[in-house]
């Protein structure tokens, strides 16, 4: 472990790797051997033939130190790169004054309507669905990014979980509903969690969890419109934290 100390120290810095001894495993996560690291699950079986958070790992299970150096640098640059992303649009954002407008030119036909809360909610779950489109992005953002997100989502058309999550909180918000934006992990189809993102809304005193994008994904499949926590049909789903909608 000394010898690599440099880059055990630079991974846990950026939270890609729990580090133990192998004959200290007792949860879930990477394990350090010589030839370099293995993901091993809590019943002692080493993944294989998955993808790990950002790592994609073979049938071996193992990722070199060289690879990990290769794809933790990788990750890194995609942060940084998301950060400069985020500024640019939190000036734009800025220099526009337009967001507060946008939702409510958005959301304000819908809140005076004659609909159901209910139905208002769905109208902009749908319209979410219809105007944005997926755009893959493996960057986990961090901060406040929200505001900066959803302008993005609602100006382009397009986005990821995180992009979808925050534009369709917005607009609740300008609506007139208590809304956030949550993040965490899911179950990803290849074994594992990945990082996910999703809209929890109040409603009588009770949160409820709304995925535009995963409802778009899946299409009718799975309802993912206003559903409790232990229904919602992917499990495990994991929240992680939350941001708050304020305009």
């Amino acid at each position: 472990m000394r010898k690599f100390g440099k880059l055990a120290m630079t991974l846990a810095v950026i939270g890609l790797f729990v580090l133990a001894a192998p004959k200290a495993v007792k949860a879930e996560g990477w394990v350090a051997r010589p030839e370099g690291y293995y993901y091993v699950y809590n019943n002692g079986v080493i993944a294989t033939n998955t993808t790990v958070g950002i790592f994609t790992v073979g049938p071996t299970g193992l990722i070199t130190y060289q690879e990990a150096v290769e794809q933790t640098n990788k990750i890194i640059a995609l942060q940084q790169a998301a950060a400069t992303a985020q500024t640019t649009a939190t000036a734009a954002l800025g220099a526009t004054g337009d967001f507060t407008s946008l939702c409510a030119q958005i959301a304000g036909p819908v809140a005076s309507s004659e609909k159901t809360d209910i139905e208002k909610i769905r109208s902009l779950f749908d319209y979410m669905i219809n105007a944005t489109e997926y755009k893959r992005d493996y960057t986990t953002p961090t901060g406040n990014w929200g505001p900066a997100y959803a302008y993005e989502a609602l100006t382009t058309g397009q986005g990821n979980c995180y992009r979808y999550a925050a534009a369709f909180a917005y607009l609740l918000k300008a609506a007139g509903y208590d809304s956030r934006i949550v993040y965490g992990q899911i179950h990803s189809a290849r074994g594992g969690l990945t990082p996910h993102s999703w809209t929890e809304i109040n409603l009588n005193g009770m949160w409820f969890t709304c995925d535009c994008e995963m409802q778009d994904a899946k299409k009718s499949k799975y309802d993912f419109f206003l559903i409790p926590y232990e229904q919602y049909p992917i499990q495990p789903l994991v929240t992680q934290g939350y941001l708050p909608v304020n305009f």
